[in-house]
């Protein structure tokens, strides 16, 4: 059995040692963040990763909502949580996968998935995100996720998604179900993989 291994300082996965991509790594250069000030891009990855945070503990039972710290701290994700929380109301999902880390063998990429939920008779493999817009790169990642649940033994078919978080406490569940994404993930994989060969 191979041993993945996280370095989140460097956000950075091995397998067995070796230093694998990430799927963010091999998919950022598809992102144009071009004109928009250093500034803006880490605040809004900080409230990123402040909502992913908040809804992780929500899912644990750990989210502390009571205390005068813990609500002062909640209070500008209130909305993006209450998105979150009118999700689980309304779908019921069943959590089989909470920011678990995965990894696909033969392709050697690692990842970690924010959610695998089943819910409406299905399995959803799904990404959270607190984005004005959604971009269709990230069916390329949930693909990406998908196929190494399936490279790690299961069976089960799965719907991919993005859960779109709203300041104003609603939400949205894109679905991402053309067949070529997980192909065009395996050509940028390629090129991730000749950029590192020549140093580029």
């Amino acid at each position: 059995m191979a041993v993945l291994q996280f370095d989140a300082a460097q956000h950075a996965y091995t397998l067995d040692g070796v230093r694998v991509p990430s799927v963010t790594q091999v998919l950022k250069d598809l992102y144009d963040f071009n004109g928009i000030p250093l500034s803006v891009l880490n605040a809004k990855a900080a409230l990123g990763t402040a909502i992913h945070r908040a809804c992780e503990l929500l899912d644990n039972d750990d989210l502390d909502e009571d205390s005068e710290a813990g609500r002062a701290a909640l209070t500008p994700l209130a909305g993006y949580l209450d998105g979150y929380k009118r999700f689980k109301a309304e779908k019921r999902p069943v959590i089989l996968a909470n920011e678990q880390r995965l990894h696909h063998p033969m392709h050697r990429y690692a990842g970690t998935i924010d959610r695998s939920y089943a819910f409406g008779g299905h399995v959803w493999d799904v990404d959270l995100k607190s984005t004005v817009s959604m971009s269709p790169i990230v069916g390329l990642q949930t693909a990406a996720y998908t196929e190494m649940f399936k490279a790690g033994g299961r069976t089960q078919a799965a719907r991919r998604g993005a859960l779109q978080l709203f300041p104003d406490g609603k939400y949205k569940l894109h679905e991402f179900s053309d067949p070529s994404d997980f192909s065009v993930f395996l050509s940028l994989l390629t090129v991730q993989r000749f950029k590192e060969r020549h140093a580029l």
